[in-house]
C-alpha cells in the first residue's frame, strides 16, 4: 500500500486520503508529487540512459539561467515526466491520429511531458 493505489475497472488509480473532518487531503502531503505518479515517471525510463528526466531538468534550469531566468518550481511541478515517451528508436507507424488530428510521430526525438493541467481553462 506504499503506493497509495486500487484496482479498480482493471486499471490502477491513485488514492489520496483526506481527513474527515476538514477533508484537507492528508496523504500524500497536497504538496508532493502522489508516489504512484512517480513509480511511473521511473517505469518510463530505461536503464543507463543518459538523457534520463534528471539530466533533462539540469539541462532545462542552466539554459534558462543562460538566458537570464532562475528556476525557483520543482521539477514535478513544470514538468509530468510520467508522460515522457521516447522516439528514439521508434519502430512504429510515422504518423497516427490524436484527437481526431493527425500526429507525425518526432521520430528520433525523447519527448518531455509538461504539466498544464488547470492551466488552460477547465477543460484540459
Amino acid at each position: 500500500f506504499s503506493l497509495m493505489t486500487v484496482l479498480r475497472n482493471k486499471r490502477v488509480v491513485p488514492v489520496r486520503r483526506l481527513d474527515r473532518k476538514t477533508l484537507e487531503q492528508t496523504d500524500p502531503p497536497p504538496d508532493e508529487n502522489h508516489p504512484w505518479f512517480d513509480k511511473k515517471a521511473n517505469m518510463s525510463e530505461k536503464d543507463n540512459d543518459w538523457l534520463s528526466n534528471e539530466f533533462f531538468w539540469k539541462a532545462f534550469c542552466e539554459c534558462c539561467h543562460l538566458a537570464g531566468r532562475e528556476v525557483t518550481d520543482k521539477a514535478e511541478d513544470l514538468f509530468d515526466f510520467q508522460h515522457n515517451r521516447d522516439y528514439r528508436d521508434w519502430d512504429g507507424p510515422e504518423k497516427e491520429e490524436r484527437g481526431g488530428i493527425a500526429y507525425s510521430i518526432p521520430k528520433g526525438w525523447k519527448r518531455f511531458a509538461c504539466r498544464v493541467k488547470g492551466k488552460f481553462g477547465d477543460y484540459n
